[in-house]
């Protein structure tokens, strides 16, 4: 039943997730089963990728899809018992905006079993060490394009 879940990650199908994911809380499938479907559906899409079968836009779309269908499974897994390998603080630079790189990154993070603390775009050096601080983060990823970010403080 939770093969409706893996291909509408793989198709990318950002805009029904949500409600095909409550129609299968509604089964009765648990929170788990429906993220272990959805990761299924980002493993396949990698490997299309890697295949030369899917492209970066498909992988987008797929990462968009799942993190719609986290923002539903999200509030349910903090009740089972969620084991992380460790967590990790992600970032773009203060001075650089592009995060399609800090995103599937940080998507594959997540699906491999990281706790994933994005602060987002444009995140100043003091806010990454305050974050790091505060979630006893065991990683720190920052990204960055942009050559005139290199020498930021």
């Amino acid at each position: 039943m939770t093969n409706e879940i893996t291909n509408a990650v793989l198709e990318g199908n950002l805009y029904d997730i949500a409600d095909i994911i409550e129609r299968h809380l509604g089964a009765g499938e648990t929170p788990m089963a429906c993220l272990e479907a959805m990761i299924a559906g980002l493993d396949e899409t990698g490997k299309l990728f890697e295949r030369g079968d899917y492209f970066v836009p498909e992988l987008m779309i797929a990462a968009d899809t799942f993190k719609a269908g986290m923002e539903v499974l999200a509030p349910r897994l903090t009740g089972e018992d969620r084991k992380y390998k460790g967590s990790v603080v992600l970032g773009t630079v203060h001075g650089d905006v592009h995060d399609i790189g800090k995103n599937l990154v940080g998507f594959m993070l997540e699906c491999n079993g990281f706790k994933v603390i994005d602060l987002g775009t444009n995140v100043p050096a003091a806010r990454f060490v305050e974050a790091v601080k505060t979630h006893s983060a065991d990683v720190l990823a920052m990204s960055a394009l942009l050559t005139t970010t290199m020498l930021s403080k």
